[in-house]
């Protein structure tokens, strides 16, 4: 992409002395072309001249190690501002954008009348644009154009700004340079850039004005032709592509589900084929390949990225975006605190904390439930949900009576249940959390009475011992609601043992639940059950099922659930660039006012100035299916 915007002059004469010679030397360093160093005397020089040998065999290091030196001479004055050119050209060539940027600008500040300014301002111009500061590179080469307008270096500048200001300016401020350059090379250029800018955000009028102020001025012939080509072409060939950038595993041991999203954001991007330009990348299924991925991708002047799917490595790509300012939408992660990384990053899927937040939220206000257990497991996922799910319940005026640990795997929870009903057969509900409906063993839905009964297995379900057949174990009934957000594989050890417990409570699941089939293997225990999930697809209605037609149509695979999260997030961006929105700026403030947006399986809601999306899905598995009671 540099070398796209910031393209060498070539040189024009075969025959030049010593002096520009020199110059031209300097110049083609900071441009990257190949120059042949004057030979001179002095320690500090021949320090010099090693260091440019080096850098042009391409050994930078040692350049670098060379100039250093050099530095250090006494005899280095006469050559400061050389050495620093050489090193801003050095540094740039080991990737490290700050060191070559301070030396520049020691440059620029030690000798603002150095013959070699301008080429350290074109380094800086090359430095901004790449870190994605647009405006202030557009002030360096600016500044290039109007100290010597005819140069090869000043017709460089012209051209790289128009490439720049053609490609897109999405970040305020270039009018503001109009009282920084009066004369007429340089502003004439900010006033055709301005112009550009404005055609490109559809803002034609004001292009317009621009031009016609440009044309009063009496522009060089080149700027005239461009301005008249800028006026005459159609509306929609001058408007700004968004370019979105998308970072997705496409191959390694994720790839199917990398592929599976990319299906559904590519059937999005279909409906609307103009005004947005895609950028991909492969993240290779780890974290090392998918940092260096997403380098390259915020290097290549992306306005807005989506990606990961993996929580840790959409959190590390985010930390990424936050320090370039580039707006990231995390489709799928529900790790906590993701959206915290930037003032820009935002989670298109709730987190944890706002799933058992939610499930709370609806047990309490909607069910009715007021006493709760609790059986989660010992990492950081059954922590957070867990926490999430027992503050609410605080908060709301309910009681959380016992909360048991597993860790994941184990076979046996037998003595979590018995330190769970020694809690809940000491607990004496208060009046103000009693509720006959759950003694009788129902509990309010919606307006509907559902029954959840116990039932005692069979020994063709659960092996039980005739000593545990025969025993007559009380049944708790204190309890209203068992939340227990076990892993989709646990659900086949928990259930049972959750119904030999004698426990008559709600059972309510966490959001792994509506994966894999674990709840209808567990159906005789777990008929009944309540749990969230991030996003849920109602497989009758009328938008899934066409849908999934033009998705088997365009891909000849069937739609799974990151097929319908790929298909939603981009049809989310697409809805915002249709109502005119076409910067990333403007979306992500769009999208920060959105009420509520439904999608095939995810609804969005960032109404509560929040860039986690409020929106969770409450299920209930009844009669073996899975329906939505709120989302």
């Amino acid at each position: 992409m540099l070398k796209a915007i910031f393209r060498a002059p070539a040189s024009r004469s075969k025959s030049i002395s010593p002096v520009l010679q020199l110059l031209l030397f300097t110049l083609c360093l900071s441009l990257g072309l190949p120059a042949v160093a004057p030979a001179q005397n002095g320690s500090a020089k021949v320090l010099f001249d090693q260091g440019v040998a080096a850098y042009h065999s391409g050994s930078y290091e040692t350049a670098r190690g060379q100039l250093m030196s050099a530095l250090e001479k006494s005899s280095s004055a006469p050559h400061l501002s050389k050495i620093y050119l050489l090193l801003s050209a050095i540094h740039d060539r080991l990737g490290d954008r700050n060191q070559s940027r301070y030396y520049a600008q020691k440059l620029v500040r030690q000798f603002p009348q150095s013959r070699y300014r301008d080429a350290a301002e074109y380094t800086l111009a090359r430095s901004s644009y790449g870190a994605g500061e647009t405006i202030q590179a557009l002030f360096h080469l600016l500044t290039v154009i109007d100290h010597n307008p005819a140069t090869a270096l000043a017709e460089n500048a012209k051209m790289a700004g128009s490439r720049i200001a053609a490609q897109g300016i999405h970040e305020p401020g270039l009018e503001g340079y109009l009282g920084e350059f009066q004369r007429a090379g340089s502003r004439n250029w900010l006033l055709y850039w301005l112009a550009r800018e404005a055609y490109g955000e559809g803002r034609r009028s004001e292009g317009d004005d621009w031009l016609q102020r440009l044309q009063m001025n009496a522009p060089e012939a080149r700027l005239q032709r461009l301005a008249q080509e800028l006026r005459t072409r159609p509306a929609a060939e001058t408007l700004y592509r968004l370019r979105i950038g998308i970072i997705l595993p496409l191959s390694g041991f994720e790839a199917d589900n990398g592929m599976e999203f990319l299906r559904g954001a590519a059937l999005a991007l279909q409906d609307q084929p103009q005004g947005i330009e895609l950028v991909l990348k492969d993240s290779g299924s780890n974290m090392r390949q998918g940092i260096s991925a997403m380098q390259e991708l915020l290097d290549s002047h992306v306005d807005l990225i989506i990606g990961e799917l993996a929580g840790d490595r959409s959190a590390a790509m985010a930390a990424l975006a936050a320090q370039r300012d580039i707006p990231m939408l995390v489709p799928v992660a529900s790790d906590n605190g993701i959206a915290a990384l930037g003032p820009n990053v935002w989670q298109m899927s709730s987190d944890i904390e706002t799933r058992g937040a939610a499930l709370a939220n609806y047990a309490y206000s909607v069910l009715g439930l007021r006493t709760f257990v609790a059986l989660a497991p010992a990492d950081d996922y059954g922590q957070a949900i867990s926490d999430a799910f027992a503050n609410t319940v605080d908060r709301l005026g309910g009681a959380i009576i016992a909360q048991q640990w597993y860790y994941p795997g184990t076979q046996d929870v037998s003595r979590q249940f018995t330190a769970i009903r020694e809690s809940a057969s000491q607990f004496t509900p208060r009046d103000s959390l009693s509720n006959s409906d759950f003694m009788a063993g129902s509990y309010q839905d919606q307006g509907a009475t559902h029954d959840f009964k116990y039932t005692r297995p069979s020994r063709r379900n659960v092996p039980v011992t005739q000593d545990e057949e025969e025993q007559d174990i009380p049944l708790i009934g204190s309890i209203d609601g068992f939340f227990m957000p076990t892993y989709a594989e646990d659900i086949s050890i928990v259930a049972p043992q959750f119904s030999l417990a004698h426990i008559q409570a709600v059972p309510l699941g966490g959001d792994d639940w509506v994966h894999g089939t674990s709840l209808q293997s567990q159906r005789r225990y777990l008929d009944g059950a309540i749990f969230c999930a991030g996003s849920h697809a109602d497989e009758t209605g009328t938008e899934y099922i066409q849908f999934k037609n033009r998705f088997r149509l365009a891909t000849s695979t069937s739609a799974g659930a990151l097929a319908i999260s790929g298909y939603d997030v981009t049809h989310l961006i697409t809805a915002a660039v249709t109502a005119g929105h076409r910067s990333a700026a403007e979306v992500t403030k769009w999208l920060g006012q959105t009420q509520k947006r439904n999608g095939i399986g995810t609804s969005f809601s960032f109404s509560r100035g929040t860039r986690v999306n409020q929106d969770v899905a409450i299920l209930k598995y009844k009669n073996g299916a899975v329906t939505c009671l709120q989302n």
